[in-house]
């Protein structure tokens, strides 16, 4: 069972949210991604909410101020949390110069407000980043597709799936307990929803 708590883990990574939700707002706009953004634009999303917070992670672990990769201990999650918060706002200010609209910016602001959240909870609790990004998730489906097209009954019982995986996989692997599982929740949907209400 660990190993597919650890495939879960894995696979909804909060690393890969970002880019998860742009694709999701490029497809409900009607737009390909690789028509909607073009390929300058997709490397600096990339660069900026994947690469840097990564490298930020990896650097941190060479130099020995983390222990794992996996940022077991709270203390190690700040300055990756604070590299990918900042990463999330460069994000937004990048797609506004480049005349972005279709919520885009607005998502990468919210997701830079969540971390920047989770990082100022870190003296109290660990909070779930995992959970945020789903949660997150969760309320960008809700707030694009009001009009609710013929999949969105689908997607939002998917994401509410993998919700209940995530928040499994997480909490067997005792990365959380059941508080930390559910502010972390709560952080994203309301971090997102926050920034894309109109």
């Amino acid at each position: 069972m660990n190993r597919l708590a650890l495939l879960v883990s894995g696979l909804v990574h909060p690393v890969l949210i970002p880019l998860l939700g742009c694709w999701m707002i490029v497809e409900h706009s009607g737009r390909r991604l690789r028509m909607g953004l073009p390929l300058l634009d997709l490397a600096g999303l990339f660069t900026l909410s994947f690469a840097l917070p990564l490298g930020v992670v990896v650097l941190l672990l060479r130099m020995g101020k983390i222990e794992s990769i996996h940022m077991e201990k709270a203390v190690d999650r700040r300055i990756p949390f604070v590299a990918a918060a900042t990463g999330s706002v460069l994000s937004a200010f990048f797609l506004r110069w480049r005349g972005f609209g279709d919520y885009l910016p607005e998502w990468y602001l919210g997701i830079g407000f969540c971390l920047a959240l989770l990082a100022a909870l870190l003296p109290l609790l660990k909070a779930s980043a995992h959970m945020a990004g789903i949660g997150g998730l969760l309320a960008l489906s809700l707030l694009i597709d009001r009009q609710g097209s013929m999949d969105f009954g689908f997607r939002i019982a998917a994401i509410l799936f993998a919700t209940s995986a995530v928040a499994w996989a997480r909490a067997h692997l005792d990365a959380h307990n059941s508080l930390e599982l559910l502010v972390g929740w709560v952080c994203g949907v309301s971090s997102i929803a926050l920034a894309l209400l109109r």
